[in-house]
């Protein structure tokens, strides 16, 4: 999939099933395929093109293509940091959640999830607190409790 974009240049789903030779393929294994390389940061979606028996479709294309100095400007970030800044932008725009919260929408090891929370406590940019109505540790904004 990421070959038939960096060379073809951008797709809409269907195209890119074709051109990526995908057309068998199951409708989980193609969503998974593209849900690894947009986790990875290799493509990303870049607009909708009325395709399809519904009319609509994502058009996909490779990040260089959209940022080419990304790898530029990531490179002196470490991972600790982008993981703190990733839950930091997932708490901001859920306002609180438990840990496995974070864990199904990052993926990552619950040690890891643990870690960039606990980071982001000591912060103050967030505080662990209760929910009104569901039982567990619940991290939230420190504005919100």
């Amino acid at each position: 999939m990421y070959e038939a974009l960096l060379y073809e240049g951008p797709l809409h789903t269907i195209d890119l099933r074709s051109v990526a030779k995908l057309m068998n393929a199951k409708d989980s294994e193609f969503n998974k395929a593209l849900e690894i390389l947009q986790a990875d940061f290799k493509i990303l979606p870049t607009g909708v093109a009325k395709a399809g028996a519904w009319k609509y479709a994502f058009i996909y294309d490779v990040v260089p293509r959209h940022y080419p100095d990304l790898p530029e400007r990531a490179r002196h970030v470490g991972e600790g940091e982008a993981r703190a800044k990733l839950m930091e932008l997932y708490f901001n725009s859920v306002g609180a959640a438990q840990e496995g919260d974070a864990a199904k929408l990052f993926g990552w090891r619950r040690e890891l999830i643990t870690r960039t929370i606990a980071g982001l406590v000591e912060k103050r940019k967030l505080i662990k607190t209760e929910h009104p109505k569901e039982k567990g540790d619940w991290f939230a904004l420190p504005g919100l409790s």
